[in-house]
This record gives structure tokens, C-alpha cells and sequence, in this order.
């Protein structure tokens, strides 16, 4: 899903209208049962622990929810059992805790190569809260009869089976009464309660006019701002070198602050070099 989006490697950061400021903790509301949460800044001590963690070979979902157990998230319950579009809300508040959101995302058009700029504002996600509910099925009636449905959670994505069939297991596991022609209608339904589930952008390009869309990956724009400097244990060797500080203490440091002292020292050094061959 996060072929289409690119960023470039320096993106300016903004926050968006109504939320608290970058460094803050963000309140979100989830679908019912599992009430609000509060997502705290993260910090080396947590991103440590991501990346004691990750493997290449973890599945996407079971990643996501790793991230949302390393320690930012208070409240809430097991995230594996979110609704995918709360799990999708929960990773763009701890991208906006943490690191900021970014102003624009890049778009490639896939017929010409074009790339865009796209505006982000990330409140549109973090405010729509789904109707649920989260933990029970309900009715749905079809042309072919009453179905029970629920909505999907994160652990219905952990191990979807092959990629291929992904769509077809998932409404197995979440309308297990429905017939293989009720897809679209059952997708429909979750989108509705869900809209968030999918982040789905459509555009036109400027370059050749053609229309296309793409859905935009929470967790990959996340792993990107995490991984920006080399990650965390680069991020450690660079201030510690610069400033002979312990690393309890680095890992304490909230990222964007920590962001701060890098970009001073990557301008220090900038000017240096001007300097240098002046």
C-alpha cells in the first residue's frame, strides 16, 4: 500500500487545527467499547524497544501493533482488537505526538512518472471516529437474506493468509455466513462504519490528466520518521559523540526534541564547511 507515497528526505513539520502542539499528548476517541486513549510523545526508550523488535519478515499488521504497544498508547485495551480504522488513527496521533505531521505528502502518477505535492492535514483522520461497534456483529440486509457481520479489528489482518486471498479470508472471518457475491456490499457497510479502515486518495495529474488513486500507509509515513536519521542507535552515537551524554539520558529525551539538537548540529556543520571553503 505505501508503493504510491514517497517523501522527500528533509519534510517540513506542522500540526494540525485543534490538536495540542508537537510534544504534547493527543486525547483519541475510539469506537465503543474501547473509549478514549491518550498518546504520549515518543521517546528513545521507546523507539529502542521498536527496534529490538522489528524483523523484516513481521507481517505489517503485527508490526502496527507493535508499535502501538511500545508504550506511547495509555488506555485503550489490546490494540489487536481496534478497529482498523482506530488502529490507522492511533498511528498518525503518534507520528503527530512525536514527530509532527508532515505538510505534503509525494504523489508518483503511475502512467507518466509525474510526482506531486500533496497538501496533508492529518485532523480529517484523527477526528472521524467510527460508529462501531468494535466488539460485537450486527445485522446487514442483503437481496439475499440477513447477514451477520462484524467489523474487522487488527487481529483479523495479523496472518490474512495469502495476499491474494486476503479479502476473501478476512470476510470469512468477520461475515462467515456470506456468500463470495456479498463482497462488495459487506465492504461498502464496513467502509460506512469505518471510513477510516481504507485512507484512500483519489487525484488527477497535472502532467498527463490521467485519474488515479492511492491509499495512504499511517505506518510506513511512521517507520519513515522513525528510521530518518539511521534510527535510534545512530541518533545515540551522533549526540553522544557531540555532547558526551549518557545514553539513560538520550533515551529519555522526547524524539522531536532530540530532532532538535540533530538539526543543530547538521546546521553547525553546514556552516563550518561555508566556512571552511570561504
Amino acid at each position: 500500500m505505501s508503493q504510491w507515497l514517497s517523501l522527500p528526505s528533509q519534510v517540513s513539520m506542522s500540526r494540525p487545527e485543534g490538536q495540542s502542539a508537537l510534544g504534547d499528548a493527543l486525547t483519541l476517541d475510539l469506537a465503543a467499547p474501547f473509549g478514549s486513549v491518550r498518546i504520549d510523545p515518543i521517546n528513545g526508550a521507546h523507539e529502542l524497544w521498536l527496534a529490538g523488535r522489528r524483523r523484516g519478515d513481521l507481517p505489517a499488521a503485527a508490526l502496527e501493533t507493535l508499535v502501538l504497544n511500545a508504550g506511547m498508547v495509555q488506555g485503550g485495551g489490546d490494540p489487536a482488537q481496534w478497529l482498523i480504522g482506530d488502529r490507522n488513527r492511533a498511528i498518525v496521533a503518534v507520528q503527530c505526538a512525536g514527530y509532527g505531521a508532515p505538510d505534503v505528502l509525494w504523489v508518483r502518477c503511475p502512467e507518466c512518472d509525474e510526482m506531486h505535492e500533496v497538501p496533508f492535514d492529518p485532523s480529517w483522520i484523527l477526528d472521524q471516529v467510527p460508529q462501531g461497534p468494535a466488539a460485537t456483529g450486527f445485522a446487514v440486509e442483503t437481496d439475499a437474506g440477513t447477514v451477520e457481520l462484524r467489523l474487522p479489528v487488527g487481529a483479523d489482518l495479523i496472518e490474512p493468509g495469502e495476499a491474494s486471498k486476503a479479502a476473501e479470508v478476512l470476510l470469512t472471518r468477520c461475515a462467515p455466513t456470506a456468500g463470495p457475491q456479498m463482497g462488495r456490499l459487506l465492504e461498502a457497510e464496513i467502509m460506512m462504519r469505518d471510513p477510516c479502515a481504507e485512507l484512500r486518495f483519489g487525484l488527477t495529474c497535472l502532467g498527463c490528466g490521467s485519474a488515479f488513486s492511492g491509499n495512504l500507509d499511517p505506518l510506513a509515513l511512521l517507520l519513515t520518521e522513525i528510521d530518518r536519521h539511521g534510527g535510534i542507535l545512530s541518533e545515540i552515537d551522533q549526540l553522544a559523540r557531540a555532547y558526551h551524554w549518557a545514553e539513560t539520558d538520550l533515551l529519555e529525551l522526547p524524539a522531536w526534541r532530540r530532532r532538535l539538537y540533530l538539526n543543530q548540529m547538521a546546521e553547525r556543520d553546514t556552516r563550518e564547511t561555508q566556512q571552511a571553503l570561504s
